[in-house]
C-alpha cells in the first residue's frame, strides 16, 4: 500500500468543527467489526441500547453480515454514540482508532487508481466548503503522507478500487485519467474568464470526449459556448420550490456560515420556486463570488468520484456539477429572500452545500437531467453505465 496520497492542498488544513452535524438525521452504516469491538469495550449496560433496532446488512454474494445500520435516537435523530455535548462516546472513551471506518474517513472517499491514491472531499461538509472559500487564489493539488501516525492515515482506511474507466469508448489508465483531470481543473482555476464561462467550455470539451474519446478533450476558454446559457437555465429550473426548500430544511444541521431564524420555519416553498429573473438576485458572473466558484468547480472536477447512497458504489462523474451549481443558484436566491440579505460568499457556501446534499441524496439517473451537447442515445448509454461502479457521466 502506498504511503502517499493526492488531495487538494487546501484540504491539508481541514479540521472537523466538532458540531456533530454528520452524526444526525441519516443512516450511518457501520462496519460490523468496529461495532462488535465497541460493544465489547463499552460497559455491558450499553449493549442493549446500542444494538436495539439495528438493521443487519449482508453481502449479497455470500450472505455474510458486513455492516449494521444502528437505530437513531431522540431528540434530534442522532447517532446512538453522539452525546448531549456533541462529543462522540466512542472517540472520548476508546479513542479515534476505535471509530467505525466510515466515521474515521468522512467526509472523504479514498479512491485507488492503480498505484495512485486520491482523496475526494465531500462539499456537503461545511468545513470542506470553508477550505474551498479560504481564498480566491489557485486551487492546487498536492501529495501528502498518509502512512501510520500521519493526520491522513484514518482517511485511507477503506480505499475504493475502481474498475476500468472509459470515455468515448476508450479505456483510460490511472495516469491518463489523472492527467485529464489536471487539465480540466487547471482550466477552471485559470481565471481567464468568469467561472461559469470556464465551466461552459469545460462542458464542451467533456462532451467531445464522451463522443470522440479522450483525445477530443481540447480546452479553449475562448470557445463559442453561447448555447450553454440556455442549457444552464434548464439546470437552474430543474426542481420545484418544495423540493429545494425541503432539502434546505434537512441541510440546516450543516449550516454555520450564516445565522438562521429560530424554528419552526413554516413553509417557504414559494421563495425557492424558479424565477426567470433570478439573475437580478445573484449574478452568476459576480466578481465577488467568482473566486469561490472557480475553486469549487476545480474541487469538484478533481474530486470526480462520488459514492452513490443507493448502491454504495463509487462512480466517475463529470456531469452532475452543472446540475448541482444550477440548483445552488436557485437555493441562494431563496436564502436571500428568506433571510433578507444579499447573496455573498457565505450565502453561496450554504447554497452549494445544500445543493450537493440534494444531489447526493436523490442520486438521480443521468437520463432524468439535461446534458450539454449530448443527444438522447448518449444519455441512455450514460444511464446504463451509471448503474455500475466506475461509470462515466457526461
Amino acid at each position: 500500500m502506498t504511503d502517499t496520497v493526492w488531495l487538494p492542498e487546501a484540504m491539508t488544513r481541514f479540521r472537523c468543527n466538532q458540531q456533530g452535524c454528520c452524526c444526525k438525521q441519516w443512516n450511518i452504516r457501520m462496519d460490523v467489526e468496529s461495532v462488535f469491538h465497541i460493544v465489547q469495550e463499552l460497559p455491558d449496560d450499553r449493549t442493549g441500547e446500542i444494538l436495539d433496532g439495528a438493521r443487519v446488512i449482508r453481502d449479497p454474494a455470500d450472505g455474510k453480515v458486513v455492516s449494521l445500520d444502528l437505530r437513531r435516537r431522540a431528540p434530534d435523530d442522532r447517532c446512538v454514540f453522539l452525546e448531549p455535548e456533541l462529543t462522540c462516546e466512542v472517540h472520548r472513551k476508546l479513542g479515534g482508532d476505535a471509530l467505525p471506518k466510515l466515521c474515521q474517513a468522512f467526509p472523504v472517499t479514498s479512491v485507488r487508481h492503480g498505484d495512485r491514491l486520491q482523496l475526494a472531499w465531500d462539499p456537503i461538509c461545511p468545513e470542506v466548503l470553508e477550505r474551498i472559500a479560504e481564498s480566491d487564489g489557485p486551487y492546487p493539488v498536492t501529495a501528502a503522507a498518509c502512512g501510520p501516525g500521519t493526520p491522513l492515515a484514518s482517511r485511507v482506511v477503506t480505499p475504493q478500487p475502481l474498475p476500468e474507466i472509459e470515455i468515448g469508448g476508450v479505456a483510460l489508465t490511472p495516469d491518463e485519467l489523472a492527467a485529464l483531470s489536471a487539465r480540466v481543473t487547471a482550466h477552471l482555476e485559470s481565471g481567464a474568464r468568469p467561472a461559469l464561462d470556464l465551466l461552459a467550455s469545460a462542458n464542451a470539451a467533456v462532451a467531445r470526449a464522451v463522443t470522440g474519446g479522450p483525445d477530443a478533450l481540447s480546452l479553449d476558454p475562448d470557445e463559442d459556448v453561447s448555447d450553454f446559457d440556455e442549457f444552464f437555465e434548464w439546470c437552474v429550473g430543474a426542481h420545484d420550490g418544495r423540493t429545494l426548500w425541503g432539502f434546505v430544511r434537512q441541510y440546516r444541521r450543516f449550516v454555520f456560515a450564516v445565522p438562521l431564524p429560530p424554528a419552526p420555519w413554516g413553509d417557504q416553498d414559494a421563495l425557492f420556486e424558479y424565477d426567470p429573473d433570478w439573475r437580478a438576485v445573484v449574478d452568476p458572473r459576480d466578481p465577488a463570488l467568482d473566486g469561490f466558484l472557480r475553486r469549487y468547480l476545480a474541487h469538484r472536477f478533481f474530486s470526480a468520484f462520488e459514492r452513490s447512497p443507493a448502491t454504495g458504489f463509487v462512480a466517475f462523474n463529470y456531469g452532475s456539477v452543472n446540475h448541482t451549481l444550477g440548483s445552488a443558484f436557485r437555493v441562494a436566491v431563496g436564502l436571500s429572500r428568506w433571510l433578507g440579505r444579499p447573496v455573498d460568499k457565505d450565502v453561496m457556501k450554504v447554497a452549494v452545500g445544500a445543493s450537493e446534499y440534494l444531489f447526493r441524496t436523490l442520486s438521480l439517473p443521468a437520463v432524468a437531467m439535461p446534458w450539454f451537447r449530448l443527444d438522447v442515445n448518449e444519455k441512455l448509454t450514460l444511464l446504463e453505465e451509471d448503474q455500475t461502479p466506475g461509470s462515466t457521466e457526461g
